[in-house]
């Protein structure tokens, strides 16, 4: 008689890893050098000093890991031929010239627009920077006169100020004395 499956996915997840370690998403993740939930890693390190069949599946996954690395690596990338870098060429030239901008390089001697929108530009967040440290070296210049008044003088609130500071001086000098 067979086992009724259980309907609860983690529970039905954990059986299957139990009785094939391949199923088990952790063994793979584990292998490959991708877990870094600290539970489930030592989960799985106890499951391969405990039983030979995740150490072979963990060894079996590398090695297949391995050899697909190789083989794809070896395989090397798609590439454009000689006509799609033309018609590329051209629609980046068509666009440009309607948009006014013009080409900052040029490939296989075809001016090609280079030109990121305003906000992925270099200097549009190296001059927004600038402006931010201009408004706070502003502020810090102004900030002795906001607490004077107009006609000259001091103002209350830099009264009140020096007040309370020299309330907390003479406090902390009598508490050191006592």
């Amino acid at each position: 008689m067979e086992p009724t499956q259980n309907t609860n996915d983690d529970t039905h997840d954990r059986t299957v890893a139990q009785h094939d370690p391949f199923d088990d998403p952790n063994v793979t993740a584990y292998a490959l050098g991708e877990l870094e939930i600290p539970e489930d890693l030592a989960r799985v390190e106890a499951l391969i000093d405990s039983d030979p069949r995740y150490r072979e599946a963990v060894d079996a996954i590398r090695q297949t890991a391995s050899v697909l690395t190789a083989e794809l690596g070896a395989e090397g990338g798609p590439t454009l031929s000689a006509d799609q870098r033309a018609t590329m060429a051209e629609q980046i030239q068509k666009r440009s010239t309607e948009t006014g901008e013009g080409p900052a390089l040029k490939y296989d001697g075809k001016p090609v627009d280079m030109n990121p929108a305003l906000w992925r530009r270099r200097s549009f967040w190296a001059c927004a920077g600038m402006t931010g440290i201009a408004a706070c070296a502003t502020f810090v210049a102004m900030w002795p006169s906001l607490f004077e008044p107009a006609g000259g003088g001091r103002s209350e609130l830099a009264l009140r100020v020096e007040s309370d500071a020299t309330e907390a001086r003479d406090c902390a000098q009598r508490a050191v004395a006592a």
